[in-house]
């Protein structure tokens, strides 16, 4: 047996047989079919791809408008004029555009510098298409490069787990896979790929950051070993019940909660339904979708309104360019500038409201006058179309907040939900996709647990639906701090539950995780190495 380290682009875990997919070899020199032919058939793919894709359409079309670039294209026809052969020219011009990508500050740019280069391998494969051997559903499917394409291709097999040799977790095949629960991870070893073998059976744990060739018996995946599932909010030491939820952004996702054991939706990621619908959604359109979401799920769900801007852009929307965008146009920001874009979304939730438990919480909340501005607008909504009870909350993602929580809950906020991700990069000044991480920090611990207790001293429900729930460590401190919602990714569910119900005694966790950094680097050890 032999144990890799990993990097995890999707969580979750999975075990099965190897499927290794074909490396992408350069198509041949002389081939009956031109550049511009090639260009056709790949965007045709690609269109007919986002017809029928659950998720991710947007994406292909995007990659089509690449694709279809006329200076893209141009600069193609002038490499093979200058005497390049038609592969040779689509991949120098594709990594020129990369290039470009490459150098910019912002990381979602960078991220796109993928999306040109699989554009490129499309192009480059519609010279000489090759037939794929077929997978199996339950592989694991070990490639070199992690494609938007194949990832929708898998997913509708489907496959277990994918492992890569490169990828990051922005890139949007693995947002993709995100969504869609399939455990993604990369391996930087060399000798990988010439170790694994058709076949040869492979565990994933993206919790313990690693994976195993010829896993044992109790691996993941195992049914003759696996634990049984539990569809239950977890008992703690002296008596709390803590709430393990689901974060998800689509239908396909929401029909999986019970299958999961998840005791509700805690994060609706609704700005993701129009990425997915590549344009503005009806009131109507989203209705539906939101009443289909609460009855397949069957238990509550929060909603989060859009949280779009600056640094969330969609193609279809003409948002200013900004400097610094994380800190610009972005979610609530962005409703007074577009009020009819929350009229139309509380519409629809409140309608939709009558089909089941509905909370909706509102993003990029800064103020006590934000605050007011979002249950406002909600309340005249409520007015206007009726509806079944809902709740409103706030994301607590922007460290004022966190200053504010009594004002917030004499001026109505029902609950409030942190949104690590994004109130660790305000906190630390750090952005959220930069290498330099601070999730660990003692000073965050404090700035949370201090969150914490004016929530209890206030009466005030706080849950979290941020990246830490689904950490080991900072799930059995925040449960340990009277946080009792967590909401985590849908294959993060089962485990951080199994995690919390062997937790007979907190003693003084929070004190040693507050007082010093030795001693939340400890806590945070202690509760990680735990299976």
């Amino acid at each position: 047996m032999m144990r890799y380290s990993c990097t995890v682009l999707s969580p979750g875990q999975a075990a099965g047989p190897v499927h290794i997919a074909s490396s992408r070899q350069a198509a041949p020199a002389l081939t009956r079919v031109t550049v511009e032919e090639a260009r056709d058939a790949a965007a045709t793919k690609l269109a007919a791809h986002s017809e029928t894709a659950k998720t991710g359409g947007d994406i292909l079309l995007a990659q089509k408008a690449m694709l279809e670039d006329p200076e893209l294209l141009a600069r193609v026809q002038a490499l093979t004029a200058s005497g390049e052969t038609a592969q040779v020219a689509i991949h120098q011009a594709c990594e020129e555009y990369a290039a470009v990508m490459d150098a910019a500050d912002d990381p979602y740019l960078k991220e796109r510098a993928a999306d040109i280069r699989e554009v490129g391998a499309l192009w480059s494969d519609a010279l000489a298409p090759v037939a794929e051997a077929p997978v199996s559903p339950g592989a694991i499917v070990v490639c070199q490069t992690l494609l938007v394409q194949d990832m929708l291709d898998w997913a509708q097999v489907p496959v277990a787990g994918v492992i890569a040799g490169q990828g990051s977790p922005l890139m949007h095949a693995a947002l993709i896979a995100q969504n869609l629960g399939i455990p993604v991870v990369t391996v930087q070893s060399r000798d990988f790929r010439d170790q694994v073998r058709e076949g040869e059976r492979v565990a994933i744990d993206t919790q313990a950051g690693w994976f195993d060739t010829e896993p044992p018996a109790s691996s993941p995946g195992h049914s003759a070993s696996a634990p049984a599932r539990i569809a239950h909010p977890i008992s703690l030491p002296g008596g709390a019940m803590i709430e393990v939820r689901a974060n998800i952004s689509s239908l396909s996702e929401a029909e999986k909660i019970a299958a999961t054991g998840a005791d509700g939706v805690g994060l609706f990621r609704t700005e993701m339904l129009l990425e997915q619908a590549g344009r503005l959604l009806s009131a109507a359109e989203q209705e539906e979708i939101y009443r289909e979401a609460v009855q397949k799920s069957g238990k509550p769900v929060i909603f989060r309104t859009f949280d779009i801007g600056a640094d969330k852009s969609l193609a279809f929307l003409d948002l200013p360019s900004e400097p610094n965008p994380a800190l610009g146009l972005r979610g609530m920001r962005m409703y007074r500038e577009h009020e009819t874009l929350l009229h139309d979304q509380l519409t629809a939730l409140y309608r939709a409201s009558q089909a089941g438990a509905i909370s909706v919480m509102f993003p990029m909340v800064a103020s006590v006058e934000d605050w007011d501005f979002c249950r406002d607008s909600a309340a005249r909504v409520s007015e206007e179309v009726g509806g079944g009870a809902v709740a409103l909350g706030v994301m607590v993602e922007v460290p004022s907040v966190g200053f504010l929580v009594p004002e917030l809950v004499r001026h109505q906020a029902a609950f409030g939900s942190l949104g690590t991700n994004d109130l660790s990069q305000y906190f630390f000044a750090s952005d959220r996709e930069s290498r330099a991480s601070h999730q660990s920090g003692l000073a965050l611990v404090r700035f949370i647990h201090m969150i914490a207790q004016e929530a209890q001293a206030s009466h005030w429900p706080l849950g979290v639906c941020g990246q830490l729930a689904a950490d080991p460590g900072w799930a059995v401190l925040f449960a340990a701090m009277g946080i009792y919602s967590l909401s985590v990714p849908l294959p993060a569910v089962q485990p951080v539950k199994e995690l919390l119900n062997r937790v007979h005694d907190f003693g003084d966790l929070v004190d040693q995780a507050t007082q010093d950094s030795g001693g939340f680097a400890r806590t945070m050890s202690q509760w990680a190495a735990r299976d």
